[in-house]
């Protein structure tokens, strides 16, 4: 039944009803009344969300893994922020046990969509 239903998006496209969301506002402080205090946060349709992940394992099942760097850790099995993690530790050690320069950038993105939001009013 699902086979059909999803194959059916793949022709179609997304339902419009599929793209709509539950938008709530989430407390990131404990002052209530300044609204940039709340970050929105969206509950899809579920259907959507299963969608997603069937055409991901379709695609991981391909091998579209390899199209991916290898230092790509989001969207990716068994990879997450702590791979990442361990991976920059990896390459930091290895550099200094052969004595080079070690340069990093790092982009804290952490109130990205409050500056977007901002920037767009």
């Amino acid at each position: 039944m699902y086979r059909d239903i999803f194959n059916g998006v793949l022709v179609n496209g997304l339902p419009e009803e599929w793209r709509k969301a539950k938008v709530i506002a989430l407390q990131k402080k404990p002052k209530i009344v300044d609204i940039s205090n709340f970050r929105p946060i969206s509950n899809l349709c579920s259907l959507e969300k299963l969608f997603e992940k069937c055409v991901l394992n379709r695609l991981a099942a391909l091998g579209y893994d390899n199209l991916m760097g290898k230092h790509q850790h989001g969207f990716r099995p068994l990879h997450s922020t702590t791979t990442c993690l361990l991976d920059i530790k990896t390459h930091i050690t290895s550099a200094l046990d052969k004595k080079k320069d070690i340069l990093m950038y790092a982009v804290d993105l952490n109130a990205a969509f409050d500056m977007l939001r901002k920037m767009c009013l």
